[in-house]
C-alpha cells in the first residue's frame, strides 16, 4: 500500500489548561511530530479550524478555508450556479433581472425558463443515449455558439442545471478555428444559431464525437437531418427546478483564451467560480452598485469577462442587467437613456470609440454613476470623463482568472491609469526576471504574478496541461507593471508587446501612446521583427486612420520622430483598413507579424531608409 494511504498511529495527549481570566478551561491536543511532518497532514502552524461533534459522535476538525466561508455566510448548500438561481428566484420573484431590445426577464422568469432547457436537455440525453437515468453525473460536454441573446442565458444556466459542462463559442471562429475548439472539448452536443449554421457544416465530417445539434432560428423550410432538432425538442413544459444535485467542485465550463497572442487554450471553470460575483461584486459596491443598479453590458456572454464581472455579481447583489447583442456605437446612446442605465461595461476601444464621435449636446444627458472595464489609456480615461461626466474605474484580469484587481478609487482618488488592487480572495505582485518582488515605484516594473486565497486550481482543458494547484503557488501572468507605494498596480503591457531595438528594451505601449495621439490616427499597433536572422529587432508599426489618405507615411514619421527617442522610432510603417482583433477588440498582433514573416504586408510597407515602399 502506497505510504500516503497508510494509517499513521503515534501516541499524542490531550491537556487541559486555565483560559483567560474568568478561569475556563481550554483543551489542547498535542500531535506527535512522525503526523506532523508526514506530507499528507492537511494544517500548519495557527491555522484556523472548525471543530465539530457529529450526530455519530465523531469529532470532527477541518480548516477554514476562505471559500467555506464565503459559502457560509451566503447561507449556500454549496456554491453552484443553479442554488444561487434558485435562491435569487425566490427572493427577488418578479424584479427585473434581464433587459433585451424590448423583451424584460424577472428573476423568476429566469429560473423558469432555463428549469425548461435543463429538463429538456436530461430527456434528450436520454433520447439520444448520451445519458442514462441511472447515470446523470456524467457530465456531457454541450457547446453554445449563440450570440448574446436571452436564449444564451437560458442555455447557459439550463446546460448546468442538467449537471453538464457549457463550452461558450465565440462566434466568429470558423474553419480550423472553429474545429480546433469543438474537437478540443469533447463536445457532444452543439447549441447553434442558425446564422453560424454553415460555419458548422464546412467542418462536420471531422467532428466525430458530435452526436447531436440544436438549431435556433431555423428557417421554415430548413430540412432537419436525423442528428439534428429545433430548439423546440429541448424546451421543455417543465418549468420546475430539475431533482439534480450539482455539486461545487464539479466542472461547469470549459471556457476558451481569446486568442490575443495566438491560439486559444482551453479553461475548466468549476461550479465554485460562480463565488467571483460576491467578490467582485463587493467591490463594486464601492463603485456604485447597488440592488436599484442596471447594468448595460455589450460584452460578449461567450467571454469570461461578461459572465465574471456582468452576469454573477448582477445576480448576487439583486440588479439588472442589460444585454445587448455587441457593442454599437449608432445605438449606445439611445440604449443608455432608454433603459435608464447606471453602469456600464467596456472594453478599452469602446471608450475610444465613444470618444472619436461628434460631440453634441445631450452628452451629460443621461444616469450613469461610472464605468468599469480594461484597456482604457490615461487620455482617453480623462478625455471621457470630461466629456460625458462619467467616473471610470479599471481592472485586471485574465481569462485564466487567477487574479482579479479593481481600481475603486478612480481618478477623484488620484490613480488615473491603475487597474487597482486584487479584489477579496485573490493576492497579485510585481517580480523580476528570477521571481524576486520588485519594490514600488514606476522604475521597478516586472511580471505581474497572481495566486488565489481560495482553494480555487487553475486548470487547463486535457490537451493543455494538468490542473496547477493554485494556493500557494503564485503563477505568472506574462503581464507587466508596476504598483506604487499605496499598493494600486498598473499594467504597462503583455510579454509578447516587449520589444528589443538598438540595444533597449522597452513597451510597445510607449509607442502607441504618442503614435494614438496624433489627430487623424484612429489607432495603431507597434510590434518587432527580426531581419536576416539578428538579434536586435526593428520597429514595425501597422497603423489606421480616421479618414483615409488624410496624412501619408513621411509625415507620418516626421510627428513620430519628433516625439519618440530615436531606438522607438519605427523602422516600417504600413497604412491599414483595419487592425486583426479578437471579438473582445484587442488587436491580434500575433497575426499582423505572420503576414510579415510569410512576405504578404511587404509591398504595402513604407521603409523610413529609403523613404520609399520595400521592393
Amino acid at each position: 500500500m502506497p505510504q500516503e494511504k497508510e494509517n499513521l498511529k503515534a501516541i499524542g495527549r490531550i491537556s487541559t489548561k486555565k483560559s483567560g481570566g474568568m478561569g475556563y478551561n481550554s483543551f489542547w491536543i498535542y500531535i506527535p511530530s512522525k503526523i506532523v511532518k508526514h506530507d499528507t497532514f492537511p494544517f500548519v502552524n495557527n491555522d484556523k479550524v472548525e471543530i465539530e461533534i457529529t450526530k455519530e459522535g465523531k469529532l470532527l476538525i477541518t480548516k477554514i478555508d476562505e471559500l467555506r466561508k464565503i459559502v457560509g455566510d451566503y447561507g449556500l448548500e454549496n456554491a453552484t450556479l443553479p442554488k444561487v438561481l434558485e435562491k435569487k428566484a425566490s427572493i427577488n420573484q418578479n424584479r427585473p433581472f434581464l433587459f433585451f431590445k424590448d423583451e424584460t426577464y424577472s428573476y423568476k422568469e429566469i429560473n423558469s425558463l432555463s428549469n425548461q432547457i435543463a429538463n429538456g436537455i436530461i430527456k434528450l440525453l436520454e433520447d439520444i443515449s448520451l445519458r442514462k437515468s441511472k447515470a446523470l453525473k456524467r457530465s456531457v460536454k454541450i457547446s453554445l455558439m449563440l450570440p448574446n441573446c436571452p436564449e444564451f442565458i437560458f442555455f447557459w444556466f439550463g446546460i448546468i442545471k442538467a449537471n453538464c459542462i457549457v463550452v461558450p463559442i465565440n462566434t466568429e471562429l470558423k474553419g480550423e478555428s472553429l474545429l480546433e475548439m469543438l474537437k478540443g472539448s469533447d463536445t457532444e452536443v452543439l447549441v447553434i444559431d442558425y446564422q453560424f449554421f454553415n460555419n458548422y457544416e464546412e467542418i462536420s465530417d471531422s467532428l466525430f464525437k458530435l452526436k447531436t445539434i440544436i438549431i435556433l432560428n431555423a428557417p421554415s423550410d430548413f430540412k432537419f437531418k436525423s442528428n439534428c432538432f429545433a430548439f423546440e425538442k429541448v424546451n421543455s413544459s417543465n418549468r420546475e427546478n430539475p431533482n439534480l444535485n450539482v455539486k461545487d467542485f464539479k466542472r461547469m465550463e470549459i471556457f476558451y483564451t481569446s486568442g490575443t497572442t495566438g491560439i486559444p487554450k482551453g479553461l475548466v471553470f468549476r461550479n465554485y467560480y460562480v463565488l467571483t460575483g460576491i467578490n467582485v461584486g463587493k467591490e463594486f459596491q464601492k463603485i456604485g452598485l447597488t440592488q436599484d443598479s442596471i447594468i448595460y453590458c455589450p460584452l460578449p456572454l461567450f467571454h469570461a469577462f461578461g459572465q465574471l464581472v456582468g452576469i454573477f455579481p448582477t445576480l448576487f447583489f439583486n440588479a439588472s442587467i442589460v444585454i445587448t447583442e455587441k457593442f454599437d456605437i449608432k445605438t449606445f446612446w439611445s440604449d443608455i437613456r432608454k433603459y435608464n442605465v447606471t453602469g456600464i461595461l467596456y472594453f478599452g476601444n469602446y471608450i475610444k470609440e465613444l470618444i472619436n464621435q461628434p460631440p453634441n449636446k445631450s452628452d451629460r444627458q443621461h444616469a450613469v454613476k461610472w464605468a468599469f472595464g480594461l484597456g482604457t489609456s490615461n487620455d482617453n480615461w480623462e478625455a471621457f470623463e470630461n466629456r460625458f461626466d462619467i467616473p471610470i474605474f479599471e481592472g485586471w484580469t485574465l481569462t485564466e482568472a487567477v487574479g482579479i484587481t479593481i481600481n475603486t478609487v478612480g481618478s477623484k482618488g488620484g490613480k488615473i491609469g491603475s487597474i487597482g488592487k486584487p479584489v477579496s480572495g485573490y493576492e497579485v505582485k510585481i517580480v523580476d526576471k528570477n521571481g524576486n518582488s520588485l519594490p514600488p515605484g514606476i522604475n521597478n516594473i516586472g511580471q505581474i504574478v497572481a495566486r488565489s486565497t481560495i482553494p480555487i486550481p487553475l486548470e487547463y482543458s486535457k490537451k493543455y496541461g494538468k490542473k496547477t494547484p493554485v494556493n500557494n503557488s503564485w503563477i505568472e501572468t506574462k503581464d507587466y507593471g508596476y504598483k506604487d507605494n499605496d499598493g494600486f498596480y498598473y499594467y504597462i503591457g503583455r510579454e509578447s508587446d516587449i520589444i528589443h531595438s538598438q540595444g533597449v528594451t522597452f513597451f510597445a505601449s510607449e509607442i502607441e501612446k504618442i503614435v494614438n495621439s496624433h489627430p487623424y490616427v484612429l489607432e495603431c499597433a507597434a510590434f518587432g521583427i527580426l531581419r536576416n536572422n539578428e538579434s536586435e529587432e526593428d520597429v514595425k508599426l501597422c497603423v489606421v486612420l480616421k479618414r483615409p489618405g488624410s496624412i501619408n507615411h513621411e509625415d507620418l514619421y516626421d510627428f513620430i520622430n519628433q516625439h519618440l527617442a530615436s531606438f522607438m522610432v519605427p523602422r516600417f510603417i504600413e497604412i491599414k483598413k483595419e487592425l486583426p482583433k479578437t471579438a473582445t477588440n484587442f488587436v491580434q498582433k500575433f497575426k499582423l507579424k505572420k503576414e510579415w514573416e510569410q512576405g504578404l504586408s511587404q509591398e504595402n510597407t513604407w521603409d523610413i531608409k529609403i523613404k520609399n515602399f520595400i521592393q
